[in-house]
């Protein structure tokens, strides 16, 4: 491969290397991330471009490296709000050990399309999971998650979130940690604008908790 392949792929255009001649030599680059930034530059330039296209999606099989992987799944997501790989991806890397990987990813979901049922569980999981405890950068994927959460939720999915959060809000939390307490209550805050108290009261106390299979109107960002 040329040595300009392997050096600066996001710079190729510029270079010594035209769109076709980066197409042909995708296949060729032997790193995830040359592999990555170069199907970005082609899909810079042709949004449409099928043969990058495909090789992000085989990135995404394939990638080990969790931080090209949230990458590769955002790049995807902004061509494909509703991918499931890439939503999957972008759920899982919420609970990776690096430091920069979770806040981010929960930040990406909030690109996915209105009411998509994996993405709402999986922002609901973590914020069911995570446990600040004054760390800073899980502070962020608190945050993120919940804005995320609050961006993509539609009416039909509000009685499962209330069900699941409610159990956040609790005088214990409230004391031993307000940040956490204040974002969960922030959330069902916003779904009470938008829904009256009988339909609340039900979602609250389990009436109707199962993640239903359609959407309808959505909700508006508030946090």
């Amino acid at each position: 491969m040329k040595d300009t392949l392997k050096r600066e792929p996001q710079k190729l255009i510029s270079s010594n290397l035209d769109l076709d001649d980066l197409i042909k030599n995708l296949h060729d680059f032997d790193n995830s991330s040359d592999l990555y930034w170069a199907a970005d530059t082609i899909l810079d330039i042709d949004s449409s471009n099928q043969v990058a296209i495909d090789a992000l999606n085989r990135l995404l099989d394939n990638c080990q490296d969790e931080w090209i992987l949230w990458l590769t799944a955002s790049r995807i997501l902004y061509h494909e709000p509703n991918d499931e790989k890439a939503i999957q991806a972008l759920v899982q890397l919420l609970y990776s050990s690096h430091h920069d990987i979770p806040w981010r990813a929960a930040e990406s979901l909030g690109d996915v399309e209105l009411g998509t049922k994996s993405a709402i569980e999986g922002l609901v999981g973590i914020l069911q999971d995570i446990n600040i405890s004054q760390d800073l950068v899980h502070e962020w994927t608190l945050i993120n998650a919940a804005c995320s959460l609050t961006k993509i939720i539609q009416c039909d999915s509000f009685s499962y979130v209330v069900n699941r959060l409610k159990t956040n809000i609790n005088y214990q939390l409230l004391v031993e940690d307000f940040s956490y307490y204040r974002w969960c209550r922030n959330i069902l805050w916003d779904l009470t604008q938008d829904i009256s108290y009988s339909d609340f009261f039900d979602a609250w106390h389990g009436f109707s908790s199962p993640m239903p299979n359609s959407s309808h109107s959505n909700w508006k960002s508030k946090l």
